[in-house]
């Protein structure tokens, strides 16, 4: 069967609704990122420039509304974390869902991004994505970039684990992060 279908040269929105990434990791992760065909759109708060927000990229509402603006943006085909740490569970209170859900938007990350993307999935609001952070496409593998190649031309991944009990189960997991 096939996934999510990416248009050729789609954009991707780069969005921090959680820690800041450094000058270095942010280009390398573009860079990536457009070897694999897509356009980037980086929000406007994605480094913090306040010591005020020493974890976090910026403040709550900027954060919230990066998400929300690239979420509304036509052009993007694709919301990408550039990172986790702390922060995203702050924000949820401060999104629009009910409008966010007219949308069937991909958001790809992982880590903090959890508590987005269990949010997504309790209001029925987007596409939750589980896929290496942004910040980690500047030293990604071989593998990894053909992997997301993959993804991008709308190839399911199957996941096979170890079964703890006898039987058959098909099933689509929830994104999640075990740390």
């Amino acid at each position: 069967s096939k996934g999510i279908i990416f248009p050729d040269n789609f954009t991707v929105a780069a969005v921090a609704p959680a820690g800041p990434v450094t000058d270095e990791t942010l280009s390398g992760g573009v860079e990536a990122l457009k070897k694999l065909g897509a356009k980037v759109k980086l929000m406007p708060h994605i480094q913090s420039t306040s010591s005020a927000h020493r974890f976090l990229s910026a403040n709550d509402d900027e954060r919230a509304a990066d998400l929300i603006n690239a979420w509304k943006n036509p052009e993007v085909s694709l919301i990408w974390a550039i990172r986790g740490g702390y922060g995203c569970g702050r924000i949820l209170e401060k999104l629009d869902w009910q409008r966010l859900a007219s949308r069937p938007l991909p958001v790809a990350g992982f880590s903090d991004v959890t508590a987005l993307h269990w949010a997504m999935d309790a209001k029925k609001c987007g596409i939750p994505m589980a896929l290496p952070m942004f910040s980690f496409l500047k030293d990604a593998d071989k593998y990894t970039l053909e992997s997301l190649k993959k993804v991008f031309a709308g190839e399911v991944q199957k996941l096979t684990l170890p079964a703890l009990r006898k039987g058959n189960l098909t099933a689509l997991p929830l994104p999640g992060n075990l740390t």
